[in-house]
């Protein structure tokens, strides 16, 4: 179906899976074709996790980085578990990232500057951070935050503790 789509621009992929599964989210099988992923300019992953937060289920990102989405300027995440194996593509395109419930396992930072060479906007909603955490150096590294030019943190109680430490 997706193929047959000439014109297609945004795309939101909402993965819901059954209660207890570990799932991985299928953006390689829906992305596969070249013209679809070629022309993207907003692409929004939804986990299961974000709509049954009484019961959350195991939704995680596959390696995406043999994608090619040269045209990308918007990435949402919501409600996925995203490990250390994660690893973007080169974005040159994206400006705007929103990071919406996600969780966070292993060591960051999970996105670097040389995979988000135009990364320049951040919206964090519902960050889930420990209190001794050093924020969002632990998601973003050091140089892709100093190339911030906008950040929003929202439905967060620690809003100090997201932002400590940044450049």
């Amino acid at each position: 179906l997706l193929s047959n789509c000439s014109s297609l621009r945004a795309l939101i992929i909402r993965h819901s899976v059954r209660k207890g599964i570990v799932s991985c989210v299928p953006v390689n099988h829906v992305l596969k074709s070249k013209r679809v992923s070629g022309q993207l300019e907003s692409l929004s992953l939804h986990g299961s996790t974000h709509e049954t937060r009484s019961a959350p289920q195991f939704c995680v990102l596959p390696a995406l980085s043999d994608m090619l989405l040269p045209h990308l300027q918007v990435l949402c995440l919501r409600g996925i578990y995203v490990l250390p194996s994660l690893h973007l593509p080169v974005l040159p395109q994206l400006h705007t990232m929103h990071l919406v419930g996600n969780h966070y396992f292993g060591q960051g930072p999970y996105f670097s500057a040389e995979s988000l060479p135009a990364l320049r906007s951040l919206e964090v909603v519902e960050h889930k951070i420990a209190e001794t955490s050093a924020g969002l150096k632990e998601l973003f590294d050091e140089e892709c935050l100093q190339r911030l030019q906008s950040i929003r943190v929202m439905q967060d109680e620690r809003c100090m503790t997201v932002t400590r430490s940044l450049p």
